[in-house]
This record gives C-alpha cells, structure tokens and sequence, in this order.
C-alpha cells in the first residue's frame, strides 16, 4: 500500500490530484487520503488567496455569493446572520438544502421537504440541491459560485459527498456548531471539516481552550462570538409567534418534554410515566414532546409502523398537548421548563434562565467538559419515577430554589462578548476580515 501511495505521489502533481478529487464523489481509499492530506497542509494557503478574491470583489462592487447548507430545521443557527446579510451590501445570500443521506431514501426526502416548509414559511431564498423526479444532485461550484459557505455539520457521510468541505478549498468555509456542546473529545473539536475550515464561531472560551487540547490546529480557525444559536433566547424575553397550543386557559404551565435518541428503551420507559401525567395533570399543565429527528427512525426498530404513528399522532391531538420537530427558539421562550436527557438542549434551553430537568444517566455524561459539568449541575438531576414530584413542586409551586445560581452563570459565562449578539459578532468578524470593516 505505501509503495502504491509513493507512486502516486511521484506520478500525480496536487494540481492532477485535486482535479481527480473533485470529479469523484464516492472517492477510492487512496485518493481520499492523499487528497485530505494534501488539503490538509495546503488549506490555509488557499483560504489566503479565495480571501484575497473576496476583497477584491467587493472593491469591484459586487457582492459575495454565500451559500448556506441547511440539513435539519432543528440545527439552523444561522437566521439572524441570513437576515442580516439578505439586507447587505456586501452579500448575496442563499441557502442549499441539501439530503441527508446516511438514513436511507425515505428519511432524505422526508428531511428535505421539512427544510422546504420551513423555510417556505420564513420566505427565505433556497434551492433544494437534489432533484427527486430527476435523480440528480445540484453542482454548487459551477451553478452558484459561492465565495462564502456556512456548514451546519461537520460529519462526514451525513450529507453527499460533493458537498463536503474537501470539494470547496477554493472558498472561504465557515461553521458554527450545530449545538451548544456541552462535552469535548476528538469528535467534537478534530473532524476534517473543523480543521479545513476557514473560520469556526466558537459559543465560549471554553470551547477553545479545549479545541486546543484535541485540534489539530489547535483552534488557530477559531474565534469568540458566542452561539447565535441562543441569541434570541438570551435578549429576547418574548417569543415572536405563538407556538403553543392555544387551550383555551392560558393559566397552564407549560412543559417541554424532549427526548434523545441515545437510549431508545429509556424514552420508551419514560414514554408511560408522561402518558400519565398529561392527564392527571390536564387542568394544571401542558406538554410539547420535542424528540429528537433521530429517535423516530430508531424508535422503528422498536415499534411496528402503526404504533410509531399512533404515538405521534397521541401528542398531536392531546388538547393539553403537541408534538413539535422543527424550530424551537418561540417554543422555549413560551415555555416554563424542559424535561430531557438532549445533549443540545443541556446548554441552549439553560440559556432562557428556566428551570431545566435531566433525566441523563450518568453514561450519558461521561464526556462532559468543565463548562458541560458546571451546567449540569445546575440541573435538577431526576429519575423517571421523580418526574411528577418536581413538576409539582418546582413548576406548579414555583420553588425553583436554583434560579439565581442559573442567572448568575449566564450572566459570567455565556453571554455573548463585546455587549452584541453573536450574530452581530460573527457579522463584524466577517466584514474586518473582508471588508476592510465597512
């Protein structure tokens, strides 16, 4: 195999190699490597000269092209900044959905048609990357021209191949996390996509002092601007639409339930304590079920079809109860509390300053970081058989005795720097770089 490898290196220039990259998406072994390593050293050398043509396009007047690759509505973090650059004279934004492809045909187009509701709704600008009557995947490179790319993943498989960071080393590559990680470990901080990235919008200062334990560039692409993930959830006191269920008694505390797709068996457990509580509790509470997108195509191979759809169905015509899977921010900023074992929600749902239960296994929490210990501390930490007394005693007796400690460390930790959002953050960041900071 090394013998192989020589040759290939002697036989093909990186200009000949990254060609036979570009075209090949499902690439064989060999290519693959040499071409990541080949990227890997020489990233920073094109990120340079794509920066310099960025410059020297806005100086000509014209705008950057940027493209932002949506996969889940549930992981877009990026509405406030499309908002922003919809409206400036440096950008021309556009968002690609584009297919998950790691769950099967059924679970892609499923997906894709959420993204397409979704943001239908917002009226945002999107082309949908995969033509489902003809089979055939959009080229981003020659169809828009992006100069500007925002990920919302790093995993790669997760989506085609041809839209991973490796077929864009000519453009400026940038991402925020898909969540507020409260964990570390080489698969947080040291996929590829996170070291070939241009720039990488880090939620804390401590989320890049550990990049610099596991990067391998040692969180050189990283820079502090806060999570615009929870911007909304820490200046916005008022949800902007009304996504509760409309009761009819408005005195109704408001509950969160969102489960992960970790420990399938668990939530089914769970499953019947809340099926319990929604009704004795009718005249007191009401709950939203937020799963996570992946325990319904795991929760499959625990029911039949009928009984997944029933279930689902159960939540949706509950009249003190619903069943959410897209955008959350207006859910959380109406609610008064989450009940979970999510790895996301540990840290954004904590952002709004309410009451927060976990119901993690102590396996759950294994790779925790110092900021993720901190927070989860500052959790209820509850069995299942304990979820109906503190939803008595904390949120229907409002004796949430942690409050001020929650406040205390949003105020010191998570907020944003600069007094900005992180939007604006990352929005500044972008133009000094760019434009010189017009």
């Amino acid at each position: 195999m090394e013998n192989i490898k020589s040759r290939l290196k002697k036989i093909l220039s990186p200009k000949t190699l990254q060609r036979i990259r570009s075209v090949i998406y499902y690439p064989v072994s060999i290519f693959s490597l040499e071409y990541d390593r080949f990227l890997f050293s020489n990233q920073p050398k094109f990120h340079k000269k794509a920066l310099i043509k960025a410059k020297e396009k806005i100086k000509r007047g014209e705008k950057l092209k940027v493209a932002f690759f949506a996969l889940y509505p549930s992981v877009w973090k990026y509405d406030e900044l499309f908002q922003i650059m919809l409206s400036s004279p440096f950008y021309d934004p556009v968002i690609i959905i584009c297919p998950v492809v790691n769950k099967g045909i059924e679970h892609m187009l499923k997906t894709m048609n959420e993204c397409i509701e979704f943001f239908n709704k917002k009226n945002y600008p999107f082309i949908v990357s995969y033509n489902e009557k003809e089979k055939k995947y959009l080229n981003v490179k020659k169809e828009i021209h992006p100069d500007l790319i925002f990920y919302v993943n790093p995993y790669r498989g997760l989506i085609d191949d041809r839209y991973f960071i490796t077929q864009f080393s000519n453009v400026l590559t940038c991402y925020v996390p898909y969540a507020f990680f409260p964990v570390e470990g080489y698969w947080v901080f040291d996929q590829i996509l996170q070291n070939l990235c241009w720039l990488i919008f880090a939620e804390t200062r401590f989320h890049i002092e550990a990049a610099k334990k596991y990067q391998k560039r040692k969180a050189e692409n990283m820079v502090y601007t806060g999570y615009p993930g929870c911007d909304q959830l820490l200046f916005n006191e008022q949800p902007k639409n009304n996504v509760w269920k409309d009761t009819g008694k408005s005195y109704l505390k408001k509950i969160i339930w969102a489960p992960h797709h970790i420990d399938v068996q668990g939530f089914i457990d769970t499953a019947a304590v809340f099926n319990k509580i929604i009704y004795k509790y009718q005249d007191k509470i009401q709950i939203a079920f937020k799963p996570h997108p992946l325990l319904e195509v795991k929760l499959k191979d625990y029911w039949d079809e009928d009984r997944f759809e029933a279930y689902y169905q159960f939540w949706q015509n509950l009249p003190n109860g619903q069943y959410e899977n897209g955008d959350y921010i207006d859910l959380f900023l109406g609610s008064d509390a989450l009940i979970h074992n999510s790895g996301s929600f540990l840290t954004e749902y904590f952002c709004t300053g309410k009451p927060c239960f976990s119901l993690h296994k102590e396996d759950d929490l294994k790779e925790l970081s110092n900021f993720g210990s901190k927070i989860i501390n500052l959790h209820y930490r509850i069995s299942i058989d304990e979820i109906e007394k503190y939803i008595d005693d904390v949120i229907l007796n409002n004796n949430d005795y942690m409050k001020e400690e929650r406040l205390a460390f949003i105020n010191e930790y998570i907020m944003p720097p600069n007094n900005k959002t992180a939007t604006e953050n990352i929005y500044d960041t972008l133009n000094v770089l760019i434009t010189g900071g017009n």
